[in-house]
């Protein structure tokens, strides 16, 4: 989610978006949210940007935080903005066809070499450059990720709602073409991944994981699975990715609203570790990488406070100390599921119900946990506890 930085930076330092309107103005069920208006605008590209949007925030400046009906959130200064037309009739989501023609073209402008498959499922649009044997595939799991996440929240008395529009996914041949991608998409960070989530074009991309030097092209879900044993710590990146654009689209977070890092990533974490491999899925593993990380991290006097990671997003954000405050982030996930279950899906529904943009500052991100989860340091002794006794299995 790096390319939504600078964007996110232009929108909190225009005052008049979050601190001279009101909170409630911020919100994107506001009026207008409703109304289609034909959007023109010069992007940070210098290009000229001609869209379908629907305005999620109009700032007193004149700029725009606007959703086009692929599902594409753009931030629009005043000075990039050209014209804003409204039009009839209301504001609708791409249908599924309307989607993966979007996604071909897109693709296809961009250099992507292949031919194009779309493949549609009940809540999602695949278009791969890779086997349709594959691309069948992924929609198999990402409809199974989709039914055990809203069936794991609504045990806990959390309704999920339908996602409001096809979920987009790219599935490209390899590597090689999903990090050339991956550089023109603006997530040059993730070019070396298996794949990412774009809060900015709420979408997956994803690479066919059974491409092998010498290997036969797939020809059966069979054929997948057996080529997948052999990497099974990329498909859980897969699904790691797959879940933050399902919770984005379920309502248990919102894009561009206040979404502690640790929360968004933790549960990405919590679920990667479910073999959706097997025919029977168990949701809530323990994540054996991650735990080892924050053991070896433990050992070598390496971990903080949980403040750390609650208060702000900083170590999540910083190349050296990302992959241990990553460890962090699913421990402090599985402990809470574990152990209050019903207080985490509480703070759950607190975080979902967040407006748009408005960040807290540490002081308040603290104060929202403690309110629900109690001291912050005494669930500190009670976490490192209850990890060094975990069995990695």
């Amino acid at each position: 989610m790096d390319q939504t930085r600078t964007l996110i930076c232009w929108l909190l330092a225009v005052g008049t978006l979050c601190g001279a309107l009101r909170p409630d103005a911020c919100r994107a069920d506001e009026p207008d949210s409703k109304k289609l208006f034909k959007v023109v605008f010069q992007a940070e590209s210098k290009a000229q940007i001609t869209t379908e949007a629907r305005v999620l925030i109009k700032a007193q400046d004149g700029g725009v935080l606007i959703e086009g009906r692929d599902g594409r959130i753009w931030g629009v200064p005043p000075e990039r903005l050209k014209t804003l037309e409204e039009l009839q009739p209301d504001y609708e989501p791409l249908t599924a066809e309307e989607l993966g023609k979007s996604l071909t073209e897109e693709l296809q402008a961009n250099g992507v070499p292949g031919t194009f498959e779309t493949v549609t499922t009940p809540h999602y649009v695949i278009v791969a450059s890779t086997s349709r044997v594959y691309a069948e595939w992924c929609g198999q799991v990402l409809e199974r990720l989709l039914k055990s996440f809203t069936d794991f929240w609504k045990q806990r008395g959390l309704e999920l709602t339908e996602p409001a529009r096809p979920l987009p996914v790219i599935v490209l041949a390899n590597q090689q073409q999903f990090a050339n991608f991956a550089k023109v998409d603006g997530n040059q960070l993730s070019a070396k991944g298996q794949g990412y989530y774009s809060i900015t074009t709420n979408r997956i991309v994803l690479f066919d994981l059974t491409t092998a030097k010498g290997q036969p092209v797939v020809r059966s879900r069979d054929d997948v699975i057996k080529r997948l044993r052999l990497v099974s710590a990329n498909v859980a990146t897969v699904v790691h990715e797959a879940t933050h654009q399902i919770s984005f689209n379920t309502g248990l977070n919102r894009r561009y609203a206040d979404n502690p890092s640790w929360l968004t990533e933790g549960l990405a974490m919590y679920f990667e570790a479910s073999d959706f491999l097997d025919d029977d899925v168990e949701i809530g593993r323990v994540n054996a990488v991650r735990l080892k990380r924050w053991r070896d991290a433990q050992r070598a006097k390496r971990t903080k406070p949980m403040l750390t990671i609650i208060r702000d997003n900083k170590r999540l954000n910083q190349a050296d100390s990302a992959i241990d405050a990553y460890a962090e982030s699913w421990a402090l996930t599985h402990f809470l599921l574990t152990t209050r279950s019903d207080e985490f899906a509480g703070y759950c529904r607190q975080i979902a119900d967040k407006p748009l943009l408005p960040w807290n500052s540490p002081d308040e991100h603290q104060q929202e946990f403690e309110a629900v989860f109690g001291d912050a340091g005494k669930l500190d002794v009670e976490l490192r506890q209850f990890l060094l006794k975990l069995p990695a299995k």
